[in-house]
């Protein structure tokens, strides 16, 4: 085995190079002459020599900074002894001078020379204090002291207000502001003060200047029926008063007793001020005055179609006592009310009053009626609409039987003779050719009036009778014997002849079987 003479590795003598680093090895070994030994003994020897040369050169050095290390303390030692001594004398120095220059030294010294009379030194001195502690509570309320003293009022005013946002629960601040404004004779300043003012001693001591506002009966709020307002106060002098939401001064309305509020909306705000002269705080109360609506009414019958029939007379005319059948309107509500109306438009306090059923108006509209409350409020309005038709009812008139005349045939003036079968009824025919015959007249005829025209013989007969055979039937004149049916228009008959009994037929000539028509209603039977 061998080593390799670069890294020391071992390996095997076959090898050449070593295996670690690589580097070549040398395989013949040197061969170490006397010269070589004699050359590696003066180098060692070189060496040790230069060691201890090393040795006595480092012992020398520590003694060189062994001396240099005592005479540094020693000369650390003087120093310290000087400057002990020094601090000592600066110190002494020092405290006489922080003495004069402390706090509570000048605060002292700013006492003593306000007390003595001298405010301009006081102040300087009071200055210098608070330059050291600007928040100090004593040193500020002395400054204000001083600043007074001086005549300062506005300075000490400013300062006193810069005390009361840093200790606000400090009375003497308090005192002091309106001590000053009560030698200024600020009274408002002074009222402006307490009434931001919460400490109890301070709103003691200067209670006159700030007395308690008019108490308000009653109270503010919402009310459904007019209100009687009154002020009442525990301290002597006059109470001005004001309605419009402004604040009330020594000009304004003076309360000389209650008075009353009707509905809406009303800002009272009220003033005192003292026999003193001395103003209280202005009061105020807020009142809702909004009065209850009158329920609708209710309105009968319900909206819808509606009719009513009238009887008229024969000539088409209405009486009175039909005329007043009609519908009616009713109304129903609570008492205490006054209830107005009107026809197709909604109605206000001027409307007509209800006091009793109405009649339907005929055709179609809308019927309005409302509430009013005693205190004039209307409530809401109620409607219905209606169709309402009026029928009027004639009755059909009867016509009148029609009566008609026809003149009879000429007849003979003998007199009658009975017939073959014992009749006394009959006349005997009288010739139509002569002049002399004249036909009878019926009872209540008028002899003068133009005759009726005979009914056409093909006609069948007058109105009232129906036709008869052969063409010659209808015909005013008796038929002969062994002639037509005479069925249809007939005559009256003579007074005397039987015909009468049968609602005056006439007799027809023997043979004849003329048919018999009702004889009209005033002729005598």
């Amino acid at each position: 085995m061998r080593s390799c003479p670069n890294c020391g590795a071992q390996f095997s003598d076959q090898e050449v190079f070593c295996p670690v680093c690589g580097q070549e090895v040398q395989i013949v070994p040197d061969f170490v002459t006397a010269e070589i030994q004699l050359q590696e003994l003066h180098k060692r020897i070189e060496e040790e020599e230069k060691a201890r040369q090393e040795a006595r050169e480092r012992a020398e050095m520590i003694q060189k900074r062994i001396r240099q290390r005592r005479n540094h303390i020693i000369l650390v030692i003087c120093l310290a002894a000087a400057a002990v001594a020094a601090w000592f004398i600066v110190s002494y120095a020092m405290g006489v001078q922080r003495e004069h220059n402390s706090f509570s030294y000048q605060y002292t010294q700013a006492e003593t020379l306000l007390e003595s009379g001298d405010a301009n030194g006081a102040s300087d001195m009071i200055r210098r204090a608070l330059a050291q502690k600007p928040d100090d509570h004593d040193a500020l309320f002395l400054e204000v002291k001083i600043l007074q003293a001086q005549h300062k009022k506005q300075d000490a005013e400013n300062l006193l207000y810069h005390i009361m946002e840093l200790w606000p629960e400090e009375e003497e601040s308090y005192f002091l502001l309106l001590d000053q404004y009560l030698e200024e004779n600020r009274t408002e300043d002074i009222q402006t003060i307490l009434m931001s003012c919460t400490l109890p001693r301070v709103l003691e001591r200067y209670a006159r200047f700030l007395p308690e506002g008019p108490v308000l009966f009653p109270e503010e709020g919402v009310y459904n029926t007019d209100q009687e307002i009154s002020f009442t106060s525990e301290v002597e002098g006059t109470i001005y008063y004001t309605l419009d939401g402004s604040d009330p001064t020594n000009s304004s309305q003076v309360y000389e007793g209650p008075f009353l509020l009707t509905e809406g909306i009303t800002t009272v705000k009220t003033l005192l001020i003292t026999n003193e002269g001395f103003p209280s705080p202005v009061t105020a109360g807020i009142y809702q005055i909004q009065y209850d609506a009158p329920p609708p009414p209710e309105i009968l019958p319900e909206s819808g179609t509606y009719s009513i029939t009238r009887k008229a007379d024969s000539d088409g005319k209405i009486t009175d006592t039909e005329r007043e059948k009609t519908r009616k309107i009713t109304l129903k509500y609570p008492d205490g009310y006054i209830c107005h109306y009107s026809f197709d438009k909604k109605p206000t306090e001027e409307s007509p009053v209800y006091d009793k059923p109405l009649d339907m108006q005929e055709g179609e509209h809308i019927f309005y009626a409302v509430l009013e409350a005693e205190n004039g409020k209307l409530g809401m309005v109620a409607s219905a609409t209606y169709i309402y038709d009026v029928r009027v009812l004639t009755p059909t008139p009867v016509p009148k039987p029609k009566t008609y005349y026809y003149p009879g045939p000429a007849v003979p003036t003998a007199t009658p003779t009975p017939d073959a079968e014992g009749g006394d009824g009959g006349q005997t025919p009288v010739s139509p050719d002569d002049p002399s015959a004249q036909p009878d007249t019926p009872d209540g005829a008028d002899p003068s009036a133009e005759p009726t025209p005979a009914p056409d013989p093909a006609s069948g007969g007058g109105e009232d009778g129906s036709g008869g055979g052969d063409g010659t039937d209808g015909g005013d004149t008796p038929v002969p014997s062994d002639g037509g049916d005479a069925s249809g228009g007939e005559v009256p008959a003579p007074s005397g002849g039987d015909g009468g009994a049968g609602g005056g037929e006439a007799p027809a000539p023997s043979g004849g079987d003329g048919g018999a028509a009702p004889a009209p209603a005033d002729v005598p039977a």
